[in-house]
């Protein structure tokens, strides 16, 4: 059981790897035929659950921190990163982010295994 939080971070991961990659892949590809996407990255969510497969004591502790942690500057709630992500699918001015990996509606980079075919 203790190795089960760390299998879950590591789908997690890889999921969120994935992610980035194929939203890289299809912007290159289909782009010319009009058809963009963009990665999101949420930023620092506390309140979204990811620690419901954590063992109990750090959920405990994760409850107590959740808050403060929810105060650290990056760190979005469930409603700003919504608004963000509408934002970047629906707005005109998000247009040059498209074929971008982006955080809190700038361009950032992502990991340098995400530009890997």
């Amino acid at each position: 059981m203790a190795s089960e939080p760390s299998a879950f971070r590591v789908r997690y991961s890889t999921s969120k790897l994935a992610c980035i990659a194929m939203a890289y892949e299809v912007d290159e590809s289909w782009a010319a035929r009009g058809i963009r996407a963009a990665s999101f990255d949420p930023g620092l969510m506390p309140a979204t659950g990811l620690a419901c497969n954590y063992p109990n004591i750090v959920q405990r502790i994760y409850a107590v921190a959740a808050p403060l942690i929810a105060r650290l500057p990056g760190a979005n709630s469930v409603k700003i990163s919504a608004e963000n992500l509408a934002w970047l699918a629906t707005s005109p001015e998000a247009e040059p982010l498209m074929g971008c990996y982006v955080a809190a509606r700038k361009p950032r980079k992502s990991s340098p295994l995400s530009y890997s075919p």
